[in-house]
């Protein structure tokens, strides 16, 4: 006698993240002893205890949802599939157990799984509406027991073969029917047992027609009607068994449709199986819904019929709708929006973004962030992710490159999405294009800052007087006979004059042209400083100046010479309200705020910041204009005498450093202006205190001095020659060329003035590039080297000069500019 198990599937695949639980199942499932699960049955039931031996189960163990997957596809491709599956819920760091379901059923739709859980991670609602498939699954919760493992293990592996039984049924079921009709007419003797045989099948089919959760129908091809409906189909339509036996399946569909439905019931089409189809259906009460439809051609008792599904779709229609609809209003946004991944990779780019960076939709989604915008600043990207993650949220500006290489800013605001655990999900990202923007507050700022330099003129000319009176005196006394030490004195005021005008002239070259965009590590501590040697030098001396300065002031990424600016103004406005003298204040402090402050241009949240307070002793701030005086143009000035733009300036200027202003005032007393920067570890970790050296000799090297100005030439061979280089000199960029050429590769080093006569510094470099791409280079010039605009800059970058020296210069940069170029990596001097 053949054993009754030998025809089912006893393999079971068992996914948890804990070893325990597969020894559990192991020793409740693969047990050759007499079944707990028969005791409980002859309890239940008073039947006669069995003595049979149930065979053990096969089981298989995984540990992430990946592996199980791969269990699963390897078992498919050998012919040996599982019939039931044990899931965890919870299985980090990978899958979650509704995920691991939906992978493996996407391979194997008629595995049926128990989901085993200890905590309510989803409700049966959203696992059936993830899932799309409760018949095949199952609830099993932990700690389980033993007999109800058994239970679902034997009742969910014939639940199995008797749906691969089904299916075959279903794809054979006019074999069948052939082959019972052939045995009828052959055989009479045996015509009972088929008739038998037949109504058996007859009932399979009718129960598994009946119980189907989705509406399903039988239609005649050749009527169109309804020959037989499940139950499911009136409940979900409305209309009675009767009543879908008195329609056609024209009365289903909307009139628009109907021509469509005609057409696939045609002679071409009606045997053709149909496999999601999407059609709108009209219910008996009028509302509309969209199914899709799986249809298959079966024949009974001779008759050819149409077998025939429809899953109610219009959830996931409609949501499918409304996200093309929300994209679609996207793509309308001016704004680039863009949305990716925590990786990096590019998840929606809508046309705002195609616009702006040039990038299609097609080449934009699914790359890298990083690899498309491989130039942007990464220093202020790292900063932005850092704060993003720690507050969900950044918003700031960035300079970004378009596909075509255009240098843009774009105002962004960056909010990161997390899932429903609270896991970072993804990025979104609203970039607005406010270069135009940018470059009309570029102007702004330097014709702002142009008419703080005009307030200052009259003092500097003043200092500069005072600076060039002490070089002249000390001139004409050299030609005196002298002192060794008379001299020295005299050459000793006559340097400290010159650098002293030099520090002047660089101080106004500076602030004038301003070098806006980039934020860097800055050093207040220092900005302070300049500044109050530029109001020293330039306010009435009846005006006191007091700095205090705290030790360690903290340094804060921003834009130096907007931070320089600031300073100004606000100590410019203290000079105009001490027309008759006073005391200046400038006090720097690191606090740290544990509360929100009240500040402008709103409150400061709590963090570290650099306090910089500017405080005088003035006529103060009327009440009623306290509330205007950082409105753009107003002023309390005389006419001609200001614009009413200073204090706008210094809003907008802190603003953009995510900093905050504060002012008081007594009438009569003074007025206090407090900033407040936040202060950067990034910064900190940039700036290294620098290690003074000894200036190092040449060893015989040969140096090209290309000048116009014979005096600079003539300084310059003394200095170099007195530290052992040799020195070649060329007046113009012709001579230059011409000498290199004649010495040949002996020459070491080229140190160029950029503006010259004939030929400027500029197109002999490009010239010695051509003859000599490896020659060291240094370039110098009475105006810094991107006085030119970035564009001079960038070029000499990309002809490979990496020194520069700003007019005037000392000996020492001269030598140390020229002993780093020659010995990049710190070593001693050697001869060419």
């Amino acid at each position: 006698m053949s054993d009754p198990n030998s025809d089912k599937n006893l393999r079971i695949l068992v996914v948890d993240d804990n070893r325990s639980i597969h020894d559990d199942f192991r020793k409740i499932l693969c047990s050759r002893v007499d079944n707990e699960l028969d005791d409980v049955e002859s309890e239940l039931f008073d039947s006669p205890k069995t003595t049979a031996k149930r065979p053990p189960f096969q089981v298989d163990s995984a540990f992430q949802g990946q592996e199980g997957l791969a269990l699963v596809q390897k078992a498919n491709e050998q012919g040996r599939p599982y019939a039931v599956a044990f899931i965890d819920i919870r299985m980090p760091p990978g899958w979650d157990g509704v995920e691991t379901t939906s992978r493996i059923w996407e391979i194997c739709p008629d595995l049926q799984i128990v989901i085993c859980t200890a905590y309510s991670d989803y409700s049966w609602n959203e696992m059936a509406a993830k899932l799309n498939s409760p018949d095949r699954l199952v609830i099993l919760k932990k700690p389980f027991d033993a007999v109800e493992v058994l239970q679902l293990a034997h009742a969910l592996t014939e639940k199995w073969r008797l749906v691969q039984e089904v299916k075959s049924k279903m794809d054979h079921l006019e074999t069948l029917v052939e082959e019972r009709t052939k045995v009828l007419k052959v055989e009479i003797a045996e015509r009972r047992r088929a008739a038998d045989a037949w109504r058996q099948s007859e009932e399979r089919y009718h129960s598994l027609f009946q119980k189907n959760p989705l509406p399903t129908w039988l239609i005649d091809l050749d009527t169109m009607g309804f020959v037989a409906v499940n139950e499911a189909a009136t409940q979900k339509y409305g209309y009675s068994s009767a009543e879908f036996q008195s329609m056609t399946v024209k009365d289903l569909h909307l009139p628009e449709d109907r021509p469509s439905v005609a057409e696939r019931f045609g002679p071409d089409q009606r045997h053709k199986p149909t496999d999601g189809l999407i059609t709108r259906h009209r219910k008996k009460d009028g509302s509309i819904i969209f199914a899709e439809i799986v249809s298959r051609l079966i024949t009974i008792d001779g008759r050819e019929l149409k077998l025939a599904v429809a899953d109610d779709i219009t959830e996931r229609k409609l949501a499918e709708d409304r996200i093309r609809d929300q994209a679609e209003l996207l793509d309308l946004a001016s704004d680039a929006i863009v949305v990716r991944d925590v990786e990096g990779y590019i998840q929606f780019w809508n046309k705002g973004a195609e616009r702006l960076y040039g990038w299609t939709v097609a080449e934009a989604m699914g790359a890298k962030m990083s690899k498309l915008f491989s130039q942007d600043d990464l220093r202020t990207l790292q900063a932005a992710e850092q704060e993003m993650s720690a507050k969900g949220e950044w918003s700031g500006e960035l300079r970004k490159r378009t596909q075509t290489g255009q240098e843009i800013f774009v105002s962004s605001r960056w909010t990161l999405v997390r899932d429903d655990e609270g896991r970072p999900r993804s990025i979104l990202m609203i970039n607005t294009d406010v270069t135009e923007k940018k470059k009309l507050e570029t102007q702004f700022l330097r014709a702002q800052r142009m008419e703080g330099i005009g307030t200052l003129a009259t003092g500097m000319a003043h200092d500069l007087n005072n600076i060039l009176a002490p070089i002249l005196m000390s001139a004409g006394t050299l030609r005196w006979d002298m002192s060794a030490k008379d001299k020295e004195l005299a050459i000793s005021r006559i340097e400290t004059s010159v650098k002293r005008g030099a520090a002047i002239i660089q101080q106004v070259l500076t602030f004038g042209r301003g070098i806006n965009g980039d934020r860097t590590p800055v050093q207040p501590a220092e900005i302070v400083e300049e500044v109050c040697k530029i109001v020293g030098q330039t306010f009435p001396k009846d005006i006191t100046i007091q700095a205090e300065l705290a030790k360690g002031l903290w340094p804060v990424m921003g834009d130096r010479t907007q931070i320089h600016q600031v300073l100004l103004n606000l100590c410019v406005n203290a000079r105009d309200a001490m027309p008759k003298g006073g005391r200046l204040g400038i006090v720097g402090r690191n606090i740290h705020l544990t509360q929100p402050k009240a500040a402008l241009p709103g409150p400061a949240a709590p963090g570290a910041y650099v306090r910089l307070q500017i405080s005088d002793t003035g006529c103060g701030i009327p009440p009623g204009d306290r509330e205007r005086i950082f409105d753009p143009f107003f002023t309390t000035k005389e006419v001609g005498k200001g614009t009413g733009l200073g204090l706008s300036t210094v809003l907008g200027i802190v603003k953009s450093h995510r900093g905050v202003v504060t002012v008081s005032s007594e009438m009569g007393e003074g007025t206090t202006f407090e900033i407040l920067l936040p202060a950067s570890a990034e910064a900190a970790a940039i700036i290294a205190p620098a290690v003074p050296e000894q200036l190092p000799r040449g060893a015989g090297e040969t140096v090209l001095i290309v000048d116009d100005e014979p005096d600079i030439i003539s300084g310059m061979r003394t200095a170099l020659q007195s530290q052992n280089y040799r020195v070649l000199v060329a007046r113009n960029g012709r001579e230059a060329l011409d000498s290199v050429k004649a010495n040949g590769q002996s020459v070491n080093v080229v140190v160029t003035d950029l503006m010259m006569p004939e030929m400027d510094g500029l197109t002999l470099i490009r010239g010695l590039r051509v003859s000599n791409p490896d020659l060291r280079i240094i370039a110098s010039s009475g105006l810094s080297a991107d006085a030119g605009g970035r564009g001079r800059n960038q070029e000499l970058r990309s002809l490979g000069v990496k020194s520069f020296l700003s007019k005037p210069y000392t000996a020492d940069k001269l030598l140390t500019a020229l002993h780093d170029l020659l010995h990049p990596n710190g070593g001693a001097a050697q001869a060419a």
